[in-house]
């Protein structure tokens, strides 16, 4: 029998069976968290048959985040890695469509990368200002350009300095959010 007869669904919850996918949190807006090995394994399936590069890449496109924390270059290391997705993205446009789940720091160079990418289907960003906690009018006024009218939870940590005018954009632009009390 012909791996093509079974339906996609189908292939998606084996794929998902078949590797490990652990969450950061009991709510059911924090990202899944996958596993290097997990990721190899999702790679490894993304080869293995045209049937089965679908459900692998939406696995692993799903949650994206280059957040460094840790390095003492913690800056160059996300911009760095903001310019290969980026590049990856400009070769291979399809795969924008399985991020559902953005992190980011609030930076002007990866603000400017990320606003370049078309996040249509997101539903969760996160953006903090990590280090750069004064982060100016001219930084912040980017955030509302990469919230698509498809995100349903913005999350902004340790800002002290957003503007009215910022927050009201921010805000105004998903429609899931209209008819809801924002959560800021």
């Amino acid at each position: 029998m012909s791996c093509c007869c079974l339906p996609p669904e189908l292939w998606d919850r084996i794929i998902r069976a078949a590797v490990v996918v652990q969450s950061r949190d009991f709510f059911d807006w924090e990202p899944e968290v996958l596993k290097k090995s997990t990721i190899q394994d999702l790679k490894s399936f993304s080869l293995v048959s045209q049937v089965l590069l679908f459900p692998a890449q939406s696995l692993l496109f799903r949650d994206i985040g280059c957040m460094t924390l840790t390095a003492d270059s913690w800056h160059q290391d996300e911009l760095s890695c903001w310019r290969r997705l980026a590049a990856m993205f400009k070769c291979s446009p399809h795969l924008m469509g399985h991020i559902r789940h953005l992190s980011i720091t609030a930076h002007y160079e990866i603000l400017s990368l990320v606003s370049a990418i078309n996040l249509s289907r997101l539903r969760i960003i996160r953006i903090s200002s990590g280090e750069n906690r004064a982060a100016g009018e001219a930084t912040s006024g980017l955030i509302p350009d990469i919230i698509s009218e498809s995100v349903r939870h913005i999350h902004l940590s340790e800002f002290y300095s957003l503007s009215y005018t910022t927050l009201t954009r921010i805000l105004e632009k998903p429609r899931a959010l209209e008819g809801r009390a924002p959560i800021i």
